[in-house]
């Protein structure tokens, strides 16, 4: 598609009005260049909340809750707790 529409620029300069021309591509080359800018961005985020699952799926395992859902595990009796942020200021009432 992105080679097409450049070719219609070409052949549109060729033929038609350069400055419509011009306009067609400046169009095409910025929503190609903000998708992939956010192709880029989506990766990122993505790859950020593999490595965060994955260390909270480690964290649990390593404090030995087993199978318990990541994030959610506690040892009673313990000065060891893992729990994420959000379960904590709703269990205390405090904003963090």
């Amino acid at each position: 598609m992105f080679v097409l529409l450049v070719a219609c620029g070409v052949i549109y300069v060729v033929l038609g009005d350069p400055q419509e021309a011009f306009m067609l591509l400046g169009f095409v080359f910025l929503i190609t260049g903000l998708t992939l800018h956010q192709e880029h961005k989506t990766e990122r985020a993505l790859d950020r909340l593999r490595d965060l699952a994955a260390r909270a799926r480690s964290s649990s395992l390593t404090v030995g809750c087993g199978a318990s859902p990541a994030g959610r595990c506690r040892l009673t009796g313990s000065s060891l707790s893992h729990r994420s942020r959000a379960w904590s200021r709703f269990e205390t009432g405090k904003s963090a």
